[in-house]
């Protein structure tokens, strides 16, 4: 509507008839949002002492009648390639693009409100999916005689020119000839709507700008049947209420990296579609250099396939809340598409049969919903570039994808059939080289690749983490990109220190940090403290490494009943409790996609005979396969729960609960050589394979025991040397 000037305010608007004030009134902005309000009265009253007149009997001659032009001519004949029209019946303005091109807009007609806001809202859509029906079955144009028009003198051109029209096939009234309600013309719908059209401009309304939240709002769906008038805005290079020159999108709205648009990943982005005249619910109207028609609306995509640079997606309509109700829709070629909470979508009440099952969407973006109209079109193959501002949402449940695969193969199928009989071969051929093209394309999509092994965000418990193999797996965490780690031990002093220097490592996330939790978890008393420490830094917990354990070497003949009683205690009813009270907090932000985890540090002495004779560690090895066969039992109880429960099984790692044995059995030097490997664990080993069973690499890895000794269990039957083993 305005055109940026140089002196801080925009060039006047065109004129715009007011019935409230019953006389035309014109306004323009400047650079900060302020607006400024010309009446007509005000203008001829200027206008009288500056302006050069005409003999009165020409002007009365050319106030016989007003030149009424639809908005389509007047696009046509007055506006440049940059224009757009404003086609909204309220206050509340869609988005335009961030290029300084003009934009029209639609919603029902609301009440405005006097705001003193000066910046731009971003860019918000409420609504579910926008209606795709081909819009020129629900929009009309229309055309109409050209009568005399009334005049005014313009200082820029020194010339007269006609005010602007209010409505089509209606004499706009002066303002001492006010409309009755008894002419029949006032009952043209039409006119209706052009009046409450011009109900917006207001001086209320632009008194003192638009408030920044008035800028984009939820648009409610207008009667379909009825296309409201657009209003001509002339050249708008600013925005009222707001300073510079481009909107401003949500900034949730990015140029994603190519490897995200995965097969099942459904986004958002904001889309233009060619359409007919008249107004659309939350689109944004422009206009090209004919006088044509783009509708930019949001709308929801799910990925089929992924190419360099682009991917093809089918898109998910509500067809104007009526799913496949809506006339002209083929419901044959559609499916329901619902949140993954839904385990059973149904059709609406006399909706046509579906060509298609169901499939569910598991939503990831907060304040996102999938509504019960929602349809997604399979034979509607679209392109979308990977340049484009998109808004990823949620991904297709797993077990729904072959739904999706099928269906839009069938779809393509059904597409090609209905070609010539003549071209029936070459469409086959087609066919299969497209449908093979989508299967392999499909299959050799990984989703978000580069994040496989991340731990952005996790929070992580680890007891026994002051040392050893838990102070392996505690920097791991840290170095993948959790946020928190708490580490904890019977010693404060040993937490403290291990904190220290694991908030010393160079390359972790903004803000991580490793925080102590000293407690003795062999007690009850113990694990009920942690979990109270736990709670004051966080309300939820990703990862639980139940690492703490003990060992006791001695004969079998002399072996104390209170050393087995101690290292039972700790290595397996201290994992159960530990497991047990941390579930909850667990299950916290825990989902089918991604699931909490549990790690439980066992041995390879729990997988085979360990060390026996006078280091005898029976104790030890009996309460590393319990905890083994605890940790199955677990995954099957907490695996509903979306909790995984795996374990690790190391051999030998230089540690300071393993360097005596070492040394009493000839040596880490001689252990090393007989290892298959012809080495002993590094604290890499454990990095890896904690990482990997706490990433999204390792959701789907439930019950299992990883052992991490260079293959030296199937070397030996006994953990003792190489040469005494019994085998």
């Amino acid at each position: 509507m305005y055109q940026t000037s140089r002196s801080g305010w925009s060039e006047w608007s065109q004129w715009i008839w007011n019935t409230d004030y019953q006389q035309y009134y014109r306004q323009r902005v400047d650079v900060s949002g302020n607006s400024d309000i010309q009446w007509q009265s005000e203008y001829e009253a200027v206008q009288n002492n500056q302006t050069p007149r005409t003999p009165v009997e020409q002007m009365t001659q050319q106030f016989g009648a007003v030149n009424i032009r639809s908005p389509e001519q007047t696009v046509g004949d007055e506006q440049n390639n940059d224009d757009y029209t404003v086609t909204s019946s309220s206050s509340k303005v869609k988005s335009r693009s961030s290029r300084s091109h003009s934009s029209s807009s639609k919603s029902k007609s609301k009440s405005s409100k006097t705001s003193t806001g000066k910046g731009k809202a971003p860019v918000q859509e409420d609504i579910p999916e926008d209606d795709e029906q081909d819009y020129d079955d629900r929009h009309t144009q229309r055309k109409v005689s050209i009568p005399q028009e009334e005049m005014y003198y313009d200082e820029a051109t020194q010339q007269y020119l006609a005010y602007p029209q209010t409505a089509q096939g209606v004499s706009t009234p002066t303002p001492a000839q006010p409309y009755t309600e008894t002419s029949g013309e006032y009952e043209d719908p039409v006119l209706q709507d052009a009046l409450a059209q011009s109900k917006q401009y207001t001086r209320d309304r632009y008194g003192s700008g638009e408030s920044s939240s008035a800028t984009y709002t939820a648009y409610t769906q207008d009667d379909e049947d009825q296309p409201t008038p657009a209003v001509s805005a002339g050249n708008q290079e600013h925005i009222i209420g707001t300073s510079g020159e481009s909107e401003t999108l949500d900034p949730r709205y990015t140029v994603a990296p190519s490897h995200m648009f995965q097969p099942g990943e459904v986004f958002k982005v904001l889309w233009p579609e060619p359409a007919g005249g008249g107004s659309i619910v939350e689109e944004t109207v422009y206009r090209d250099q004919y006088g044509g028609r783009i509708f930019v609306h949001f709308r929801r995509f799910i990925v089929v396939a992924n190419d360099l640079g682009h991917c093809t997606c089918i898109p998910i309509s509500t067809y104007g809340k009526k799913g496949c109700k809506k006339s002209g829709v083929k419901a044959e070629q559609h499916g329901i598409v619902a949140e993954s909470s839904n385990r059973n979508p149904v059709p609406l009440s006399n909706e046509p049969r579906l060509g298609f099952p169901p499939v569910r969407v598991h939503i990831s973006e907060p304040g996102e919903r999938i509504s019960k109209e929602s349809r997604v079109n399979y034979s509607k193959l679209t392109t979308v570039e990977h340049n484009v501002k998109v808004l990823f949402i949620g991904r297709v449940v797993g077990s729904d994808w072959d739904v999706v695969t099928e269906a839009v193969n069938t779809s393509w199928a059904n597409k090609m059939h209905t070609h010539k009989k003549k071209h029936r071969s070459q469409s086959d051929m087609l066919l299969r080289n497209s449908s093979q093209k989508l299967y392999i394309m499909a299959e050799a999509q990984l989703n978000d690749f580069p994040s496989l092994f991340s731990l952005k965000g996790k929070v992580a418990v680890v007891t026994g983490g002051s040392r050893g193999l838990g102070l392996h797996a505690a920097s791991a965490f840290l170095q993948a990109g959790a946020s928190k780690v708490f580490i904890s031990s019977r010693k404060a002093s040993a937490c403290e220190e291990a904190c220290k220097a694991l908030n010393a490592l160079p390359n972790l996330q903004p803000g991580a940090v490793a925080i102590s939790v000293p407690a003795d978890s062999a007690k009850f008393e113990g694990v009920e403290s942690l979990l109270a420490q736990v709670k004051k830094h966080t309300d939820r917990v990703d990862i639980l490494f139940a690492n703490a354990g003990a060992t006791w070497g001695e004969s079998f003949d002399t072996h104390p009943d209170s050393a087995f009683a101690k290292v039972m205690d700790l290595n397996v009813k201290a994992v159960f409790n530990t497991i047990r009270l941390f579930t909850p907090l667990l299950e916290k932000s825990a989902t089918i996609q991604d699931p909490s985890r549990v790690l439980i540090t066992a041995s390879v002495a729990g997988l085979a005979v360990g060390t026996i004779g006078k280091q005898g560690t029976y104790g030890y090895s009996a309460s590393k396969a319990a905890v083994l066969h605890l940790g199955r039992n677990l995954a099957m109880e907490l695996g509903p729960r979306h909790i995984t429960v795996n374990s690790i099984c190391p051999g030998f790692f230089p540690s300071k609960m393993s360097n005596g044995l070492l040394e009493m059995s000839g040596g880490a030097d001689q252990f090393a050589a007989a290892n298959p490997m012809r080495r002993l664990g590094q604290p890499e080993d454990i990095a890896g394979v904690v990482v990997y069973l706490a990433s999204r690499a390792g959701a789907h890895v439930n019950g299992e025991t990883v052992a991490i000794d260079g293959g030296a269990l199937w070397q030996r039957g006994e953990l003792m040397i190489a040469e005494k083993a019994k085998l």
